[in-house]
């Protein structure tokens, strides 16, 4: 399973937060934080984003990720410390966390694994485990339906994307059917193995790592379903429980389709 953690260190954007995206993460916490006037601060991480737990908060905060696999907790995560962080390997619709007790709830395409009917009770749920003033702030994968998975490989040749994990995202959005069916993790490996793809050639013509392009090999036999929906889908369920949604579009070749968007449980105390 260290392949996991070799495979995350050579990640680029936009699998991994670029530094723009994590300025508008930064912008919402230090909004919440300015206004909240807590002393003290709880963070829920859905996931185990290194990034997402390094960026700058309160002194008194402590930090809570949780994550499906023990894989990911042992490889991704930047190690626990008393009081101050820890990380759980729990399911994000079942997590035992007290009502009313969390601050600011964060995810990085962690959405991005619900169903519909699966996103609207994690909703309601995290709603429910923010305090009255709380703050949830995500960044997703919107649908993109512009190219072909046929037209996404021919991009590789034609060095269209400045990373090969810029082509991993366009290729699963571009072997989405239906918002509602998602794309198996298995069919993006067996749609590349499709492609009959030369490792050595795609490395020698690109100049992109051998490694990493054997990274699509973690998709084999992977049953879990990631779901790319319009922001307007995610902007009307997020309201049923929320006050306000706000997103940030950072600038990046794909930053409309990558937002940063927070939403906000009622005014925050002033």
């Amino acid at each position: 399973m260290k392949y996991i953690a070799e495979q995350y260190s050579k990640y680029e954007y936009p699998l991994i937060p670029s530094e723009a995206d994590l300025g508008a993460y930064q912008y919402f916490i230090d909004e919440y934080v300015d206004r909240a006037g807590d002393s003290t601060f709880n963070v829920l991480i859905c996931g185990v984003t290194p990034h997402l737990v390094s960026l700058k908060y309160p002194e008194s905060t402590f930090i809570l990720g949780v994550d499906f696999t023990e894989e990911m907790i042992q490889y991704i995560w930047p190690g626990d410390i008393p009081n101050k962080r820890q990380a759980l390997k729990a399911n994000w619709l079942d997590m035992k966390v007290e009502p009313s007790s969390i601050d600011i709830m964060l995810g990085d395409g962690s959405l991005n694994f619900l169903d519909a009917a699966a996103y609207d009770v994690f909703l309601r749920k995290a709603a429910g485990f923010l305090k009255p003033q709380g703050i949830m702030i995500n960044r997703i994968f919107l649908s993109n339906n512009y190219d072909s998975p046929e037209e996404c490989y021919r991009g590789i040749f034609e060095k269209r994307y400045a990373h090969l994990t810029e082509f991993r995202l366009k290729f699963m959005q571009s072997l989405q059917r239906d918002e509602s069916d998602g794309v198996l993790m298995a069919e993006v490996y067996d749609q590349w193995m499709n492609m009959n793809p030369d490792v050595e050639a795609i490395a020698k013509q690109t100049g992109y790592d051998v490694s990493i392009i054997e990274g699509m090999n973690l998709y084999k036999n992977k049953q879990a379903k990631l779901y790319f929906h319009p922001e307007h889908f995610h902007e009307t369920l997020m309201r049923k429980y929320f006050q306000e949604v706000e997103s940030i579009r950072p600038e990046s070749n794909m930053g409309d389709v990558v937002p940063v968007i927070a939403a906000k449980k009622p005014t925050l105390r002033v």
